[in-house]
């Protein structure tokens, strides 16, 4: 005897909140803590040097001061042995639940811990798309003067790399998640420095491998709400078979 439909639909709604829980704790790494704290500060102080550097006109004799003391704090964290860090387990000196996975920590994109990362903040909200509500990902993020491109405006590979973390977690509501084979993005309006900005991204399609992805970004108004459109993303994601994977983690933990 077969299942009946409702029997179906129950099961598929419990698949989509395991997925939307497993992602949910994924891209929201848990609260700081030990070391991870400490490296937060350390990584907060690097943003601020690069916002400071790529905004500002300091002085010759700033410069030099900056740079004895930049080099004093590298030599501190140059110390022997290196101990590698892993990608999805946490280093030995790391406080947190063992197993996790620390992307979502060194993220060029939204990592807390990595000085590069302005860092773009991640949720999962309902929203009504095509006159249906679905849950979507959200990343909401100001860009500053370390990632201007036009005059005033945001470089458009960051753009593409912002769209590129936003559909990646995005496509986890696929079912079959993988890795990007397309990224087609189209630049509607120049995308402002120093405003808070938010994407949204969402799955469209799935057949077979392929897992087919949309995302926009706005501006964002004085209430937090969308307000001028200025690009819009279309992704392919390939799924890979876990041994695939596997030998991806296996090759960057042998080289780290």
């Amino acid at each position: 005897m077969s299942a009946s439909p409702s029997l179906g639909a129950d099961a598929e709604q419990r698949d989509a909140e395991r997925r939307r829980r497993a992602l949910q704790s994924f891209m929201t790494p848990p609260q700081l803590e030990g070391v991870e704290l400490e490296k937060s500060t350390v990584a907060d102080h690097a943003r601020a040097i690069i916002e400071h550097l790529t905004s500002g006109t300091p002085t010759s004799i700033e410069l030099q001061r900056c740079a004895a003391l930049l080099a004093e704090a590298t030599s501190a964290l140059a110390v022997e042995p290196v101990q590698p860090r892993r990608y999805f387990e946490p280093a030995p000196t790391d406080t947190s639940e063992p197993g996790r996975s620390t992307f979502a920590l060194y993220s060029p994109t939204v990592g807390q811990l990595n000085p590069i990362a302005a860092p773009m903040v991640m949720s999962i909200e309902p929203r009504e798309i095509d006159g249906i509500t679905r849950d979507v990902v959200v990343g909401n993020v100001t860009m500053g003067r370390a990632y201007e491109g036009p005059p005033g405006h945001v470089h458009g590979g960051f753009i593409a790399a912002l769209f590129d973390e936003v559909l990646g977690f995005a496509q986890t509501f696929g079912a079959v998640p993988g890795m990007t084979g397309r990224l087609t993005i189209r630049y509607r309006t120049p995308t402002p420095l120093g405003r808070p900005l938010q994407l949204v991204g969402w799955v469209t399609d799935v057949s077979g491998r392929k897992t087919d992805t949309h995302a926009t970004l706005h501006t964002v108004d004085a209430d937090g709400r969308p307000a001028r459109l200025c690009a819009e993303a279309d992704g392919l994601f390939i799924a890979m078979d876990e041994a695939a994977m596997a030998q991806l983690a296996k090759s960057r933990n042998s080289t780290s």
